[in-house]
């Protein structure tokens, strides 16, 4: 086993959100992947579904690593030679039984200094692979990196390993760099930024009506195509991605709702932005913190608006989470604590089926996890032909998140004209 090395920023920021999660909430962490054999397992047996997985894990440190959190100021991470304490297996099931299936193994809690925190099914249907469920704590695997283990798996399926490059950059190397001493100009810029957020009063949501508990959770998902041709239309006219588009038409929704102050936007930041860092599996995700203004009072210069703050956002989204963490208590001293107004994630995602209508939800639904902001918009451009738009709430209740969701459809729906 290798000597323990710090956590990196990522991985500490995981491990920050969760590390104070009740036993019974333990599993809000894990997410699940579904990758499908080629021609639904065709000429593929269960054996070689199996390897191609498990060679993942050869290639990749983080499918190997152990976490020693014993120490609340210093956790660290262990890699393994092996994955041999991976919970691999098969299971046969049906169309009616596989999300069932898949659902009991997602609420599985991982513990993170026993064994490699992810686990994996190859689904057969008479004994054939139908498909292979991927379930993984946050702290192994961003959302980028399940591309790069989707592809090699399937390369590996070709030729019997994930690849013929050199080996990936690895979470520990990662770590090294950012804990490095000499970057002292990186770090002045970074405080200094932070130090402007954390002392501005950011608007906040709420509160609900009469009876809503602060902790109570509620979610709706919507489903639309027209929103997503309208919003990519006017993204193409500004040439601005999509997701500051829609950014933009949340935020609008969301000052307008809002208290007095500064309009915060907590957002997620891949931190992917240069290479050999962009081929890490890890995790890498951290939020970032974009101040916006109130106008202009035309969507089309405010989308652009967001947009330009949100990259200089992302430029400080790198960080050590303890420093921050404290430099905010620092700022703060004395006054309210700081939050900001809601947070925002934007996704790739598969293209809907070929039957699915156009417009679908709100649709109200039980949250798999409750971890971060009280306020949590998680949209997903659905094979670039729809967008996903699933918004959480704690404390806020129905009426207002049906009044944000509704409210940001309706303003991408209209945005192109």
């Amino acid at each position: 086993m290798n000597e323990p090395v710090p956590l990196s920023y990522g991985q500490l920021s995981v491990w920050r959100d969760v590390r104070h999660l009740a036993r019974g909430r333990w599993h809000e962490a894990n997410v699940r992947t579904v990758w499908i054999p080629p021609e639904d397992g065709a000429g593929v047996t269960v054996a070689e579904v199996q390897d191609a997985v498990l060679a993942l894990a050869a290639r990749h440190e983080s499918l190997r690593t152990v976490y020693d959190v014993s120490d609340p100021f210093a956790p660290s991470q262990r890699v393994l030679p092996t994955a041999d304490g991976v919970d691999a297996g098969v299971v046969e099931c049906t169309a009616e039984t596989f999300d069932g299936m898949t659902a009991a193994l997602a609420a599985e809690p991982f513990d993170l200094g026993a064994a490699p925190a992810w686990r994996f099914r190859v689904a057969t249907e008479h004994g054939r692979p139908r498909a292979v469920v991927v379930i993984k704590h946050h702290i192994v695997a961003d959302g980028w990196s399940l591309g790069i283990l989707e592809s090699g798996f399937r390369t590996a399926l070709e030729r019997g390993k994930p690849s013929d490059g050199a080996p990936p950059p690895t979470p520990r190397e990662l770590a090294v760099w950012q804990h490095a001493t000499g970057r002292g100009a990186r770090r002045a810029a970074l405080t200094g930024y932070w130090e402007r957020v954390f002392g501005l009063s950011a608007a906040q949501l709420g509160p609900a009506g009469p009876g809503t508990a602060q902790d109570e959770a509620v979610q709706y998902t919507v489903r639309s195509r027209a929103a997503h041709a309208a919003a990519r239309r006017l993204a193409e006219e500004l040439s601005v991605p999509l997701s500051s588009v829609v950014l933009a038409a949340f935020a609008r929704t969301a000052a307008l709702a809002a208290g007095p102050g500064a309009l915060v936007g907590q957002l997620m930041s891949s931190n992917r932005f240069v290479p050999p860092w962009n081929g890490v599996v890890s995790s890498m995700n951290q939020w970032a913190a974009a101040p916006f203004d109130s106008g202009p009072e035309e969507f089309g210069p405010y989308a652009r608006h967001v947009h330009t703050r949100s990259l200089t956002a992302f430029r400080y989204g790198m960080y050590d989470v303890d420093e921050v963490d404290a430099l905010r208590d620092t700022v703060r001293r004395d006054r309210d604590p700081y939050r900001a107004t809601f947070a925002f994630n934007f996704l790739p995602g598969e293209a809907p089926p070929p039957c699915a209508e156009d417009e679908t939800g709100p649709v109200r639904e039980d949250p798999f996890s409750r971890i971060g902001h009280p306020c949590y918009l998680r949209v997903t451009n659905e094979g670039e032909q729809a967008l996903e738009l699933r918004l959480r709430t704690m404390g806020l209740g129905d009426a207002l998140t049906l009044d944000l969701l509704r409210g940001t459809v309706a303003r991408l729906a209209d945005s192109a004209s």
